[in-house]
């Protein structure tokens, strides 16, 4: 029986894992959903304040039970089930005996986080276990086994940041510095948004922590404070919020504002890259690349900071932990000496956490949801106020924007006076089948015929507004989810994928369950990533791969294509 060997990147919101008969792997797949506590639910400090979502990798080694629902979990308990689902997983697919498994850690892991970790590997049966860094697992899979140069690693997921810095030599990589902390992190970053939401709708007399109730309503708060973040970060500055219930309330950050929160709660991370230069007694032009890894460091923002360090800069892609991983796991079987010189990896000691010293992030809920119904001319005014605002700022395209949105809704009221009044329409007849009538037809058709000319933003947003003055008919919502998948999938040039892309997303936030958006996800970055590679982008290509096989890890064209990019 063949052996298979396995690499692990141990996520704070999933475990990623990659395996392969060789350096390169055969397949990957995520450890994710409701039935895995990644993420535990601390209450809030006071009424009003966000709850705390610390991960259960955060408290690996640290305490010996964590809250679930109430219920105490064991966290070491909890990593070997899902590292046994991976060793099952992997067994069943590739018909194979597992040999080496590699797991990624954070540097600053503590002996007792590590003993931790491999308990839990022991009882999930996985038969050699070995840990290495992010940081050098992130070269590993960046730089190619052949590759020599100097390379500082930064990486931001959930929980914090770290600087690596890594000698690659030819199959041989020394860790020769490191900084890093806890904080701040993409987990810091939702917090703050969901922190700004929860004040948004306090300004309108909303609590709806109340209203969701339990850990499993902070959770649905949270993923929507991710789901915001990631959207005002791709540049789509307004979110509906039919997550949580709220189906006719939109949350909006300007792109400036949102921008600028992160410079001022990241900028001081990125500082540090010349501390830990200085203290390995290297200058800027002795680095090959700082390395971008992590979900946070994803965010556009966050590489114009990184640029400004005025060091070369390179995005890993979104597979190198976990593939990183998977190769050293393959170096070691194979007994290669192209192995990290340090074996064990030393302990790496957190500096303190940089302080955070930036104001609340400011939301504008776009339509009061206790309003809107009654006082749509009350809702209508604030933002026509809102569009003044904006434009005497100088900011021209949301002040167009905003004013779109007014034009709109005056539009469609106006056509139903004169329909009223002509007898053309008659009154809303409370006994009809639930469906859309009056404005949200007529702006339906609006949308319509947008989309026949080409102008598929305006599409979208007309069958926004038409959506949510349906009266709860499904047949208006398959239609604008569809209009969605339509005009992502209409003349897929690079120019236009992160406004295609923003559609799906917007389509998979109406309707999570929908596999086919997954699939048409995972299909428009695959035609992306064709296109980069055809104006010889190929480190984008790559990562853009990546991310097609996040959405649907079977695309055959984007396996395929991977392969015939990796780095040789």
């Amino acid at each position: 029986m063949s052996v298979v060997n396995l690499g692990v990147d141990l996520g704070g919101t999933a475990l990623r894992a990659a395996y392969g008969h060789g350096v390169e792997a055969a397949g990957h797949f995520e450890v994710r959903g409701k039935r895995w506590p990644w993420l535990l639910c601390e209450p809030p400090a006071r009424p009003g304040m966000a709850a705390a979502f610390p991960s259960l990798k955060s408290r690996l080694g640290i305490t010996d039970t964590v809250r679930v629902e109430g219920v105490a979990v064991d966290p070491v308990a909890v990593l070997a089930a899902a590292l046994s689902e991976i060793r099952d997983r992997v067994v069943k697919e590739t018909d194979s005996r597992l040999g080496h498994t590699a797991i990624g850690v954070p540097a600053r892991f503590s002996s007792r986080q590590r003993g931790a970790l491999l308990r839990a590997a022991e009882q999930a049966g996985l038969p050699e276990v070995s840990l290495v860094s992010d940081s050098i697992a992130t070269v590993i899979a960046h730089a190619g086994p052949e590759a020599t140069g100097t390379y500082l690693v930064f990486g931001m997921g959930y929980t914090g940041f770290e600087l690596g810095l890594v000698r690659a030599a030819r199959g041989r990589y020394r860790a020769m510095g490191y900084d890093g902390a806890a904080s701040p992190g993409g987990g810091l970053f939702d917090t703050r948004v969901l922190q700004s939401l929860l004040d948004a709708l306090a300004g309108q007399r909303v609590a709806i922590e109340d209203q969701l109730g339990g850990e499993s309503g902070w959770h649905l708060l949270r993923e929507t404070a991710a789901e915001i973040k990631e959207r005002s970060a791709a540049g789509d500055p307004r979110t509906f919020l039919s997550r949580i219930g709220l189906r006719r309330t939109s949350v909006y950050f300007s792109q400036e504002v949102f921008d600028e929160d992160i410079r001022r709660v990241a900028t001081g991370s990125l500082e540090r890259a010349g501390a830990v230069l200085e203290e390995a007694g290297l200058e800027a032009e002795d680095i090959t690349a700082l390395l971008l890894t992590g979900g946070s460091s994803r965010m556009p923002i966050m590489g114009a900071l990184a640029e400004a360090t005025g060091l070369p800069v390179e995005r890993a892609g979104p597979m190198s932990l976990e593939l990183g991983a998977l190769r050293y796991a393959s170096q070691l079987a194979s007994r290669s000496s192209a192995v990290a010189d340090e074996a064990p990896e030393p302990e790496a000691e957190d500096s303190p956490e940089p302080a955070v010293q930036a104001p609340p992030l400011p939301a504008t809920l776009l339509t009061s949801p206790e309003e809107a119904a009654a006082a749509p001319d009350k809702a209508s005014g604030d933002a026509l106020d809102k569009a003044r605002q904006l434009l005497q700022k100088g900011r021209l395209d949301e002040a167009e924007k905003t004013a779109r949105e007014v034009m709109t809704e005056a539009e469609a009221v106006l056509r139903d006076i004169v329909a009223r009044r002509t007898g053309a329409v008659p009154e809303p007849d409370p006994d009809r089948a639930p469906g859309p009538t009056g404005d949200a037809e007529r702006l339906r058709a609006r949308a319509r015929k947008f989309f026949e000319l080409g102008e598929f933003k305006e599409a979208i947003h007309v069958m926004h507004i038409a959506w949510e003055r349906d009266d709860g008919g499904s047949e208006l919502f398959a239609e604008m989810v569809q209009m969605h998948c339509d005009a992502a999938m209409t003349r897929p040039t690079i120019a236009n994928f992160k406004r295609q892309e923003a559609w799906l997303k917007c389509a998979i936030s109406h309707d999570a369950g929908n596999a086919r958006i997954f699939d048409l996800l995972a299909e428009r970055c695959f035609l992306h990533a064709q296109a980069l590679n055809r104006t010889n982008r190929k480190t984008e290509a790559r990562e853009t791969l990546g991310d097609a096989l996040r959405w649907n890890p079977e695309h055959e064209g984007a396996i395929a294509l991977l392969r015939q990019l990796k780095p040789r």
